[in-house]
């Protein structure tokens, strides 16, 4: 699955992106979002994205800009354009950049889209090809590795395991290991997802991509001092995680140590994503004076990295700047909120669904709520989503591109940040789906329905808004704004129609008709039908019938 940047100052544009097309079916996925060149180039040099898709006009930073600053820090970045008419001019300077596709936001399709992905994918196709026969790689393939996996080895068992000091000593004298200090540091180094090309290596060839990873840390952590921090060495320990034990200069504030060792995190995630295209977790521990706490450290950057779930991939985090207990949870204000959105979708208030699921998410996350609460949150969600589901008779093919509720997708989600994103998504495509079911809104659509099914019984407005569980004066309110007349009009409106359909049809009685739909006696129907019609019910009797039998 490939990842995408969307960079965009038009809240619209965005949102006609984001559904557009299934993003996933097509093997990419929406990682994330930027309203300038600016925000989008923070973002760049943290996280890795396949694919950036970008405006040109935006404020503080234009996309021209954006694109050169990109390129110049990974030149083989994969960048579309989406913007306007009048700023084609632009595009020159854009494929001089190495901008392959240009699209036109008034004119842009489905089909240009899914072009435009099409030709990216191949390329990001033959880029793995290119990296997985790579002189480098042969390279690797070449030398011999038995002294690396040793080493490697070695190194490896004083970090997961507790070593008494003698033998840590005997370590590093018999290997050669450069690890002579006062004051350390660990890094631990976690990929955040499969490499899209580690899953095409041969099985001979993983050692060689960790080779890989372990030796561009270790390049990374003695080309240059990074202010207090003076070299160290990295170890791959799990499918995925690599350790460094980095030096630190003894004499140093805590502000320099936690800004010398970020700026070092910084730059061994920007080489890691350099190499392999891979986004990159970093934990950094506490300093600490003595290798015999390695482990000790170790184990609390891996406690740390859990809080991945709330905090998202690709940051660099301290151990010490960690909240370590989850924050207390009230189920009155859950079910608030949820109630709230329930409501909001009702009421196709599409703004205010966002914000809260934003509210919701934002609040897990500062305050690491219990993961039984996020399932909860995930479960309420899915019934909301259900019950609308049924109620306007969408099929779940059509929202969620499978005949089946995505379960099993929610449950592999791995953060707060996964979940925010799917729900937001898959609830703007419940209301443009709605949109399409209905011109009215949820509260309007079920007014109508009930005038259809009681309108042979007394019915008032009292009992329409009491049957709705809504207010009386909101629901006249919208429903006025919608249909452009009062439900009691509609009301009328809809008894004549059917009292013209039984004129028509059957051969009741006038006063039977008016009874059968809703009138309490026949000059009241009288009335109504010749407001509506301009004619009494006799005289529509009469033109029918003479319609229908001429002679």
């Amino acid at each position: 699955m490939y990842s995408v940047l969307i960079v965009d100052d038009e809240n619209p544009a965005l949102e006609m992106l984001k559904i557009i097309i299934p993003w996933e079916e097509q093997g990419f996925f929406i990682k994330d979002v930027a309203y300038n060149g600016k925000e989008a180039l923070e973002k760049f040099e943290i996280n890795h994205y396949d694919l950036i898709i970008t405006d040109i006009q935006m404020p503080i930073m234009n996309g021209i800009e954006l694109i050169k600053k990109v390129k110049e820090q990974r030149n083989e970045q994969q960048i579309i354009i989406l913007s306007c008419h009048e700023e084609f001019s632009y595009a020159k300077a854009a494929v001089k950049m190495g901008v392959k596709d240009y699209l036109i936001k008034d004119l842009l399709t489905e089909e240009d889209l899914l072009s435009a992905l099409g030709k990216t994918k191949e390329t990001l196709k033959s880029q793995i090809s290119i990296l997985k026969n790579s002189e480098g790689m042969k390279k690797y393939l070449l030398m011999e590795n038995f002294l690396f996996n040793i080493q490697n080895e070695v190194f490896k068992s004083f970090i997961t395991e507790s070593k008494p000091r003698d033998i840590i000593e005997n370590y590093i004298k018999n290997f050669n290991l450069d690890l002579k200090s006062e004051k350390y540091i660990l890094l631990n180094i976690t990929e955040d997802q499969t490499y899209e090309a580690k899953s095409q290596l041969e099985h001979d060839e993983e050692n060689v991509y960790r080779r890989c990873i372990v030796d561009t840390i270790n390049a990374v952590l003695n080309s240059e001092h990074y202010g207090s921090m003076i070299g160290g060495i990295c170890a791959f320990i799990n499918e995925g995680e690599y350790i460094a034990i980095v030096k630190v200069k003894s004499s140093v504030s805590e502000r320099r140590y936690l800004s010398d060792s970020y700026a070092l995190s910084s730059y061994i995630k920007m080489e890691i994503a350099r190499l392999v295209a891979s986004s990159i977790s970093i934990v950094i521990s506490q300093v600490y004076n003595d290798l015999v706490d390695t482990h000790e450290m170790y184990k609390q950057t891996k406690d740390t990295l859990q809080f991945r779930f709330y905090f998202g991939k690709g940051k660099i985090t301290f151990y010490n700047t960690m909240i370590k207990k989850v924050a207390p949870v009230k189920p009155e204000n859950i079910e608030n909120m949820l109630s709230r959105v329930s409501e909001y979708v009702k009421n196709r208030d599409k703004k205010q669904v966002v914000e809260m699921i934003e509210m919701i998410y934002r609040d897990m996350a500062n305050g690491f709520m219990q993961y039984n609460y996020v399932q909860f949150i995930s479960t309420r969600f899915m019934e909301i989503i259900i019950s609308v589901c049924k109620e306007y008779n969408i099929a779940y093919a059509e929202l969620f591109g499978t005949e089946h509720l995505p379960f099993e997708e929610i449950n592999e989600m791995d953060t707060i940040q996964d979940f925010k994103i799917w729900f937001k998504n898959i609830f703007l495509k419940l209301f443009s789906l709605l949109d399409q079911k209905s011109s009215y809104s949820l509260r309007v659509t079920q007014a109508i329905k009930y005038i259809k099914e009681a309108y042979s019984l007394t019915i008032s407005l009292n009992d329409i808004a009491e049957k709705l569980h809504v207010n009386k004066i909101y629901l006249c309110r919208i429903f006025k704004e919608e249909t452009k007349m009062t439900m009691t009009e509609y009301i009328n409106m809809f008894r004549i129609e059917e009292s013209k359909r039984l004129i028509k049809e059957s051969h009741c009685k006038l006063y039977e008709i008016a009874e059968r739909v809703g009138y309490i006696n026949i000059q009241h129907f009288n009335t109504c039908f010749k407001k509506v019609t301009g004619m009494t019910p006799k005289q529509y009797r009469i033109l029918i019938k003479g319609k229908v039998n001429p002679d």
